[in-house]
């Protein structure tokens, strides 16, 4: 899910970037934004799985985080009734914007999911020794591209959207292929036993 959703965060980045008027410039700025939450939201989802902590999603957890995401998304699509989120989108270089009363609300209700993300993190690294080092490669993902977006968004014309998302979704997607596949975080043999059990019935007395 976090990789569709950056996935397409990063469509709209480049499109904006091609974009040659401005107001399509503009369109594409709101596009993008309007995954940002997504997929943080689904990273929170991948983490408690990973962690082992996955027993606490359920359909209505689902359902239940979803909500902020969808209204922020419906907020965006009426802004220009109420500029709730953005009061307008000044130009200097690239296309920027001014913040709406529920801006920085929003902003820092990611950014409660990004430290949320990285407790669970750090309390599998300290309860899991065999995974500390993917931890690692991943936490330290996690607080470079925060840092990053923050930036971004208080010094809008800091960083250009190019390199905006090469920092957030670039680094991150780096970071977990890197602890996916060179360091086997996530462990087919493992899951598997963990699935079996999870299964059966009956006890299970094992001798080494």
């Amino acid at each position: 899910g976090a990789c569709i959703f950056g996935g397409l965060w990063t469509i709209g980045v480049l499109l904006e970037i091609l974009a040659l008027d401005y107001s399509s410039k503009v369109f594409w700025m709101k596009f993008q934004a309007g995954w940002h939450l997504p997929t943080v939201t689904a990273t929170t989802c991948f983490v408690l799985q990973y962690a082992g902590l996955g027993r606490f999603l359920n359909p209505r957890i689902y359902l239940f985080l979803s909500i902020v995401p969808v209204l922020v998304a419906v907020i965006m699509a009426t802004n220009d009734f109420h500029h709730l989120m953005w009061t307008g989108f000044p130009v200097n270089g690239h296309v920027s914007v001014s913040a709406g009363k529920l801006y920085w609300l929003i902003m820092g209700y990611g950014y409660l999911f990004s430290i949320f993300n990285v407790a669970v993190l750090v309390w599998f690294a300290v309860s899991a020794p065999g995974h500390r080092l993917p931890v690692a490669i991943i936490l330290v993902s996690q607080v470079v591209t925060h840092i990053g977006f923050g930036v971004d968004k208080i010094y809008p014309y800091l960083i250009g959207p190019g390199e905006s998302v090469l920092l957030v979704v670039g680094v991150m997607t780096v970071a977990y292929a890197i602890a996916f596949l060179r360091f086997h975080a996530i462990d087919p043999v493992a899951s598997a036993r963990e699935a079996i059990l999870d299964q059966m019935s009956e006890g299970v007395y094992v001798l080494d």
